[in-house]
C-alpha cells in the first residue's frame, strides 16, 4: 500500500519554510488492513463482502496466498476460475504500481508525478 505523510521541513538551505510530502510504502499487517486493501478499487470484482470471505478463509496469510498460490482462492465460496483470473490480474497491476512508486520514491520524484495513474 502507499501512504503519503505530510511533514513540515524548516531546515531548508535557503532559509525558507516549505512543506514536504514524504511517501512511504506500507504493507498490510492486520486482518482488518488486508480486508480493506482487498476491498479497495485496485481489485476488480472484490468488494467488501468477498474480501471478508477471503480473509476469513486465509487470515493473515491472505496476501501470501494471492501472491504464491492464487488457485487456492477457489477454496472460498463463490470464487471460480473467472474471478481467480480477475484477482490475479488486479494483483499484477497493483504490484506494478507499487514497484513504480518505489522507483519514483527512490529517485525523489515529487508527489504530483505519482498522481498520473
Amino acid at each position: 500500500m502507499l501512504m503519503i505523510n505530510e511533514m513540515s521541513d524548516n531546515a531548508v538551505p535557503s532559509g525558507e519554510l516549505h512543506d514536504e510530502k514524504s511517501l512511504e510504502l506500507l504493507e498490510a499487517h492486520t486482518i482488518s488492513e488486508i480486508q480493506k486493501f482487498l476491498a479497495s478499487s485496485l481489485f476488480v470484482g472484490i468488494g467488501p463482502a468477498l474480501a471478508k470471505r477471503i480473509v476469513l478463509v486465509f487470515g493473515i496469510q491472505t496476501i501470501e496466498i494471492i501472491e504464491t498460490s492464487p488457485a487456492k482462492l477457489g477454496d472460498v465460496m463463490l470464487i471460480g476460475p473467472k474471478r481467480i483470473s480477475s484477482i490475479k490480474l488486479g494483483w499484477t497491476a497493483q504490484a506494478r504500481i507499487k514497484a513504480s512508486c518505489a522507483l519514483l520514491m527512490s529517485l525523489r520524484v515529487p508527489d504530483p508525478t505519482l498522481k498520473v495513474y
